[in-house]
């Protein structure tokens, strides 16, 4: 009760009420009226008043009698409303089972997924370095599902192998493995088998876990003596590839060098007959007759291993750099008269050479599409400054030798390399899907407030991200940061 007369409204509101129903409002003030609320101030007068004003506020917001003349069309709109509400409830219960019915597929998938990680031993990234960037990060949790190889009838007869073999406190060919390993990992189908003579990380971490993240088989490396047995002289470590023709669990291996960059997928070389290597034709001409062992098809044999050893000690010792390469030519072509087809070069070239290769993108006036558009799909170091020391200054984390001086502009010159940043990005991910804390100078590589911007105590200093126009016009030439006196890095 005392509810209702607080909320009754006093002779002013009432007639305000009244001005604002207006005449096209006789129901609500017939009601006001008719009631006689005004006069009424008793307990009964006092509810009759809350229902009047009720029922005036009700009949002010329905409409007035003339308002609601069709009751008919009223009930058959209410009608129509009712079935849109039914079918859209219909609809919803449709659309909730065809999501209960997705999101069950994706826990299966998840599962599924989940099952074949464990099966393929392929483990998920350990949390991102300090010394790594967000952004590698970020990108590794987005890619690493599609880490794994992908198994096929022909996968565990088929493979690429390399090698790795470094001094004590050394992690040079690990490294350049690493990024090695995630290129095929994205690009390939087949499985990567590396020879090493490292079993441990700087930082501790298993050299065979941390390649096995990204589905590649370690074996140890062995050293390779003469076939001469009164010889006691080891051959160079870069001729303990022959180590490949003991692999006979393989079918074919395609051997492929760790200062390089796969590109494309070279897949297609398991499925040409016969022995295959890349030209070696470091003068970028495309004619040259030698191949080179950067990327060599082979066939693996106990007997062709043991022949080749014995012929060994017919060779040279004084150029065992390049014996294995002269070996197999010899006893190949020479002895077997096994022919050892040449790649072209949009398929496989020297880094020295890139831009050279015709392209396969023609017009159709047959003039060749112009701009960039013959990368091979293996490139066998990326060359770099004309000096002993400078062939590979990109496909290596090794920041000084990067860093050009010209004229008072400082550059990182693999910025410049169109192969450069996929190199890195490979090496980087890399070292996060392998779970390495901090394999030795990667941390700053990949840092890209570091390579980029020259920024951090171990970084040398500010880079330009051009040079000035003087000395690009007038093609000033530079120096490599280990070749200026009195900079860092100098030896």
């Amino acid at each position: 009760r005392t509810g209702c007369r607080d909320s009754m409204p006093s002779t002013s509101e009432s007639d305000d009420f009244r001005r604002r129903s207006g005449p096209g409002r006789p129901h609500s003030t017939g009601v006001i009226e008719a009631t006689g609320l005004r006069k009424n101030n008793g307990s009964r007068g006092g509810v009759r008043m809350c229902v009047a004003v009720c029922l005036a506020v009700v009949s002010f917001l329905l409409g007035t009698p003339e308002d609601k003349s069709e009751p008919g069309r009223d009930a058959a709109q209410l009608s129509e409303q009712a079935e849109m509400l039914k079918a859209n409830l219909k609809k919803s219960a449709l659309a909730n089972a065809a999501l209960q019915a997705q999101l069950e597929e994706a826990e299966q998938a998840v599962s599924k997924l989940k099952h074949d990680l464990a099966a393929s031993k392929v483990q998920p990234p350990s949390p991102a370095s300090p010394c790594m960037h967000s952004s590698v990060a970020d990108v590794l949790r987005l890619t690493l599902q599609g880490n794994q190889v992908v198994q096929n009838p022909q996968s565990q007869k088929w493979a690429y192998v390399t090698m790795a073999h470094d001094t004590p406190g050394k992690e040079t060919y690990l490294i350049r493995a690493l990024a090695l390993a995630r290129s095929l990992n994205r690009l390939s189908r087949y499985p990567l088998v590396l020879l090493a003579n490292a079993t441990r990380w700087s930082d501790g971490t298993s050299v065979a876990t941390s390649f096995e993240a990204l589905g590649v088989r370690i074996l140890p490396l062995h050293p390779i003596a003469s076939g001469d047995t009164s010889s006691t002289h080891l051959w160079a470590v870069s001729d303990w590839r022959l180590q490949a023709w003991t692999l006979t669990e393989f079918e074919k291996l395609v051997w492929i060098d760790t200062d390089a960059v796969v590109y494309r997928s070279l897949d297609w070389l398991f499925a040409r007959p016969g022995m295959w290597a890349m030209r070696d034709d470091t003068s970028c001409a495309d004619h040259g007759s030698e191949f080179s062992l950067g990327l060599l098809v082979l066939y693996p044999n106990t007997t062709d291993y043991k022949s080749l050893l014995e012929l060994a000690g017919k060779f040279d010792t004084a150029d065992s750099g390049h014996k294995s390469q002269s070996l197999l030519s010899t006893y190949f072509i020479d002895v077997h008269g096994k022919p050892l087809n040449l790649l072209s070069s949009v398929e496989a070239s020297h880094g020295r050479c890139l831009g050279q290769a015709s392209s396969p993108y023609i017009n159709p006036d047959g003039s060749t599409v112009q701009g960039y558009w013959s990368t091979p799909a293996f490139v066998h170091r990326s060359g770099g400054w004309d000096s002993v020391g400078y062939d590979n200054v990109c496909f290596s984390p090794e920041l000084s030798k990067q860093k050009y001086y010209v004229g008072v502009s400082i550059l990182n010159a693999c910025q410049f390399n169109p192969l450069a940043a996929y190199w890195r990005t490979s090496l980087c991910e890399a070292v996060m899907i392998a779970g390495i804390r901090d394999p030795t100078s990667v941390g700053d590589f990949c840092s890209d407030s570091c390579y980029y911007l020259g920024e951090g105590a171990a970084c040398g200093g500010r880079l330009n991200a051009t040079l000035a126009y003087p000395e690009y016009y007038a093609k000033t030439k530079g120096m490599p940061e280990p070749e200026v006196s009195g900079r860092p890095g100098q030896p």
